[in-house]
């Protein structure tokens, strides 16, 4: 049974429908769709998964969608790749330890909710909304869960607040912010283990219930433009003569590379709204010049000391048929602050590798 201190933070709404008596009943698929903390290998996600196997006496399949530094507008455009696919019948969304950082524009946030909301009801899987700890703000209290929680009012998703939960236990000394969270966002093995315990727990709080039909496209934000973005990959046609190489990313995302000498020049034929790249040691400022005008974007960041997936999110977007202009930018960047040292001849080198082009109607 969940502590009373926890059931103040579930807020079952609608609810999951008949969901909860399919994981007792079968086997089921459920999706983690999130940020770097639920990206983490020895994070809340796996033992998570774990009770829930446990619990219910099922081996329920996971999917693993976490995106270290990536926030739900980015989330909204991968997941028809990394989790729709897999048919996920329950699928857990937990972006906001990125979305209060900036990583979603505060004026979109609502709009990519219901998107990511709609894909996720179109694809026959009900999400849940969690909200886990930062140790630089009070993120449950903040604008960005407002705004989580406005969408989940309007469309009847249970969230589960454990950010509030976990910091009113802090608050009375019970725990230490140290022995739960190992830097700003990810957590110890005791944080892992408290966050998942408090999740697992919260869901005897939503009961099997009949969901009422959610009306997505009365949208409460600006449209339903998020419920069809589009990934367009990035080709050699891009570069429109420039040169350029090509390259893949874990032998599974092809890109094209280019240097300060390349430049990428084409017109979306939607709204432009970022870029999908490959984030490292090569990264560095990027300029992008439309008829919005000309603005640099710094793709490195401390932990570049290893390729992954980023994002590079423009505000305001571009709009379609917009002459666009890409290069790499000679002004320097501050190393400084990387968590591993990197060879300087490597980062030295500085390289674009865009995936694709982040498009929505």
């Amino acid at each position: 049974m969940t502590p009373p201190s926890l059931e103040r933070y579930v807020d079952a709404r609608g609810g999951l429908g008949d969901l909860p008596g399919r994981l007792r009943s079968g086997t089921c698929t459920i999706a983690y769709m999130g940020a770097s903390v639920t990206a983490q290998k020895d994070g809340y996600r796996p033992r998570l998964h774990e009770l829930l196997c446990r619990d219910t006496g099922h081996d329920h399949r996971a999917v693993a969608a976490g995106l270290g530094a990536m926030g739900s507008i980015t989330g909204v455009f991968l997941m028809d790749e990394l989790v729709l696919p897999r048919r996920p019948d329950l699928t857990f969304v937990e972006y906001a330890t990125s979305d209060i950082a900036g990583t979603t524009p505060l004026e979109h946030l609502g709009a990519v909710l219901e998107g990511m909301v709609g894909k996720l009801r179109g694809a026959g899987s009900e999400p849940c909304f969690l909200y886990l700890s930062r140790a630089d703000t009070r993120l449950g209290a903040s604008a960005v869960v407002e705004i989580y929680e406005r969408v989940a009012d309007a469309h009847g998703v249970p969230s589960i607040n454990v950010a509030e939960w976990m910091r009113e236990a802090i608050d009375r000394g019970e725990v230490a912010v140290d022995s739960v969270l190992r830097d700003v966002v990810h957590t110890t093995a005791t944080g892992s283990d408290r966050t998942a315990t408090a999740i697992r727990d919260a869901l005897s709080e939503i009961p099997d219930m009949p969901r009422p039909d959610s009306e997505l496209d009365d949208a409460q934000f600006s449209g339903t433009g998020f419920r069809s973005t589009r990934v367009v990959a990035a080709t050699r046609a891009l570069a429109a003569g420039e040169p350029v190489a090509e390259g893949r990313f874990r032998l599974v995302y092809p890109y094209v590379e280019l240097d300060r000498d390349g430049l990428l020049r084409f017109r979306p034929d939607g709204e432009l709204v970022g870029l999908l790249v490959v984030v490292g040691p090569h990264s560095g400022y990027l300029e992008v010049e439309s008829p919005a005008g000309r603005a640099e974007h710094l793709l490195w960041d401390e932990e570049c000391s290893y390729e992954r997936l980023g994002s590079v999110i423009f505000d305001p977007f571009l709009d379609a048929g917009a002459d666009v202009t890409i290069r790499l930018s000679e002004r320097p960047v501050d190393e400084s602050g990387a968590r591993r040292p990197v060879d300087p001849s490597i980062a030295a080198r500085k390289l674009l590798k865009l995936i694709g082009l982040l498009v929505r109607p």
